[in-house]
């Protein structure tokens, strides 16, 4: 069928028409025999004749200079989209320099253009060093080729590290504790599922386990590969610890070569590839997912900061991971999975240290490699016996009785005891979803014999009980600094507080650890620092003074923020502007910008460079100079106080201090040069770093900088208090109750506009 004309179209159509029926008007019409008649009737024709082609002229342009416009509209360059970012072909490496090049087939300003990678990182999977970076092409909205290591960012898209850490697809982070030896599905969906092997230690007096993933299991079409940690009892970054698994069968990543293990199934692509010397690789599932993976150890100086109380026998090697989909489906489940749903809000609580994010009852599964879950949506069949031992780790066993979470549902609080999980039958109900209904039914039948009889309604009645006792009322989020100070202990000098707040840390007092023995270390700023927490952790450990870029609150980088949702954004600004970062009723927070825009580049490269904190009357601004040069023992920080410069102190308690006539205001250096903590009491605590953009960075990301100027710049990250629910700016807005942040989700720099 034709395609139907546009309005425009039909009316010049019609227009044509028209004049051509004159025409044929005109040419039929009798000539009259009278020869002055004759003359006038010519020339009127002539006329008419003249006036048409006149028409039809005018008629013709609006026509032509539309279909211009329409050529301009629909052939050159559309948007370039996420996808367009891997649409090239490789091409043969350049002959003179051997660098790498790809022919971009994507849309947008890419469109058919050559790509070359830099000398720093002239190949996209480096063979001889597997500690070189990679070239990486993006033919996408960045049209460039650029250096990054082939590993996993923790603080990515997509991530799992730590104590398990999160950062979701929705750019969220949250943890999710489980229990050691047990697992449960990080992705379930109708082409894929992925479990995870947790392990884990319970020091004396905790309440919970604290736990890694030591190996995960990765199931799609009919196969299964899993990847694993092996035990040791003592780390040596030079011993490769990886054990590999494809559908049973172990198999062997090379060292040389490629350095990879590759097999090609009737569906897709499966390639295990090595992109460090040990420890370290890239898992690539064709048009499903790619995982980068390291494995890496409890460390001495990680086991003492935070109180693990890791056995000596144990390195606890766990992995690091990120992982990339493709085409997952809008249903699709499992604690990470559920993150990349359209729409997808999180639940967790935001602007905490800690955000939690619970449910092990809907996720866990019987065994590494079992796909049945309360949630899970993958068809496959069970795993089998030999599948279960894949973990690389033998503390971890367990019988299928985690699978009787519903016993879970009815006592929230006590979803970490394991020894509650005791009818095995329950777990088959669970596994198929028609029984799920019978799980239902059951729980109305027991209903019927409670109100029969008594004895059942006093046992309810004691679980409310222990929540009506007034010693330890469940900690909030402020009683974590709810302390007095306490003389230090005699013996070891360690600072002490008496903790103040509700929970289990109700009127105790905790001593710092001899590591850091001081909250504020005097003698060298270098030190860490005791955090005392008497909210639900009730512990003290040692920590550094300094921004964390990766925490809630924080502004890094080619500005990337963290904002008090969780939610991770870029804002370019631009160079020499100021921007408002916070405005409030009784607070503002401005930003200065600087910045370069290299050549061929649509925008300006930014920086913060310096801060200017206004409240009550004053003014605290405080400022990286311009320097040719780095040295990071040369101290470029700048502060102004209500427009008079002022000076920190370096030696002593190395702060300047002031009190007004409501609230004071400190400025105290954290390490020896360049980094400092400002409280502005009732207000904030901002942690700044003054930082240069070294000479790797300048290379690997183009900023064609200078060579006259070092480009000293801040990385900070602010701890407010008491914003109001209309609280304003680009991280201000961050904070309010029920924000949703309108950046796009799961794209390496999800943009937050409002320059203007």
């Amino acid at each position: 069928t034709r395609p139907a004309l546009p309005l425009y179209k039909w009316l010049l159509l019609l227009l044509h028409k028209t004049i051509h029926f004159i025409f044929c008007l005109i040419l039929q019409t009798k000539i009259p025999t009278d020869d002055k008649t004759h003359r006038a009737f010519d020339m009127g024709k002539k006329s008419i004749l003249l006036m048409a082609f006149l028409l039809v002229c005018i008629s013709i342009q609006p026509a032509i200079v539309r279909a211009a416009d329409d050529d301009k509209e629909e052939k050159p360059k559309p948007k370039p989209t996420e996808a367009d970012a891997t649409n090239y072909d490789v091409l043969s490496p350049e002959p003179e320099t051997g660098r790498q090049r790809a022919f971009c087939k994507s849309q947008g300003d890419c469109y058919y253009k050559t790509l070359t990678c830099p000398a720093e990182c002239p190949e996209r999977k480096p063979k001889k060093n597997k500690k070189q970076k990679g070239c990486f092409i993006h033919c996408g909205s960045k049209c460039e080729a650029t250096c990054k290591w082939r590993r996993g960012k923790c603080n990515g898209y997509g991530s799992l590290c730590y104590d398990p850490r999160f950062v979701g697809g929705d750019g969220v982070m949250f943890y999710f504790h489980g229990g050691k030896g047990r697992d449960f599905a990080l992705v379930s969906d109708t082409n894929l599922q992925i479990n995870a092997h947790f392990i884990g230690n319970r020091p004396t007096g905790r309440t919970r386990d604290y736990t890694w993933v030591q190996s995960l299991a990765v199931m799609f079409d009919t196969h299964t590969l899993i990847i694993a940690a092996k035990k040791v009892q003592k780390w040596d970054d030079s011993v490769d610890v990886l054990l590999v698994k494809y559908d049973g069968q172990e198999v062997t990543v090379p060292f040389d070569g490629e350095a990879e293990w590759k097999t090609i199934t009737e569906e897709r692509e499966v390639v295990v590839e090595r992109t460090d010397d040990t420890n370290t690789v890239r898992v690539t599932i064709g048009g499903l997912v790619e995982i980068d993976m390291k494995a890496v150890p409890i460390t001495k100086e990680d086991d003492k900061a935070h109180n693990y109380q890791i056995p000596s026998n144990d390195a606890f090697a766990h992995f690091e991971t990120q992982f990339r989909f493709s085409n997952l489906s809008e249903e699709v489940e499992g604690i990470l999975g559920k993150t990349y749903r359209p729409g997808y809000v999180s639940p967790v609580k935001r602007g905490v240290a800690m955000p939690m994010m619970g449910g092990e009852d809907k996720y866990e599964t019987k065994s590494l490699t079992s796909t049945l879950c309360k949630t899970c949506i993958f068809q496959k069949q069970p795993a089998t016996a030999e599948d279960d031992k894949d973990h690389g780790d033998d503390n971890s066993k367990k019988s299928p009785a985690p699978v009787a979470a519903p016993k879970e549902q009815t006592p929230p609080a006590k979803t970490d005891d394991d020894s509650k999980k005791s009818p095995a039958p329950v777990a088959a109900p669970k596994e198929q979803k028609p029984p799920a209904k019978k799980d239902d039914d059951s729980k109305k039948t027991p209903a019927p014999a409670p109100k029969e009889q008594k004895p059942p309604a006093p046992k309810e009645k004691p679980a409310p009980a222990p929540k009506e006792v007034k010693p330890k009322p469940s900690p909030v989020e402020d009683d974590a600094t709810n302390y007095d100070d306490l003389t230090p202990d005699p013996k070891s000098g360690c600072e002490r507080a008496f903790c103040k707040s509700k929970g289990e840390c109700h009127y105790k007092t905790l001593t710092c650890p001899a590591e850091c023995p001081q909250r504020k270390p005097k003698k060298n700023k270098k030190n860490k620092g005791c955090h005392i927490n008497c909210g639900s952790k009730c512990e003290a450990t040692c920590k550094w003074r300094r921004p964390k870029c990766n925490g809630y609150g924080s502004l890094c980088y080619d500005p990337r923020f963290v904002g008090g949702d969780g939610v991770m954004f870029y804002f370019h600004g631009s160079k020499g502007r100021d921007f408002a970062l916070v405005s409030d009723t009784n607070l503002q927070i401005n930003a200065h910008f600087i910045g370069n825009r290299p050549i061929g580049r649509k925008r300006d490269y930014t920086w913060v460079q310096s801060v200017s904190v206004m409240f009550d009357t004053h003014t605290l601004v405080l400022a990286a100079k311009k320097v040719p040069k780095w040295d990071d023992s040369v101290d470029v920080l700048l502060m102004k106080w209500d427009g008079q410069e002022v000076t920190i102190p370096s030696e002593g308690n190395a702060e300047w201090k002031t009190t007004t006539g409501v609230r004071e205001v400190v400025v105290e250096r954290t390490d020896d040069t360049n980094t400092v903590r400002v409280t502005v009491g009732g207000f904030v605590e901002i942690d700044m770093k003054a930082v240069p953009i070294t000479k790797e960075d300048d290379k690997a990301h183009n900023y064609q900088l200078p060579f006259n100027d070092a480009f000293a710049h801040f990385e900070t990250q602010f701890r407010f208090s008491n914003l109001s629910d209309d609280v304003e700016g680009i991280l201000g807005k961050t904070y309010r109750p029920g924000y949703v942040s309108p950046v796009k989700r799961g794209i390496a720099m999800p943009m937050m506009g409002g320059e203007d």
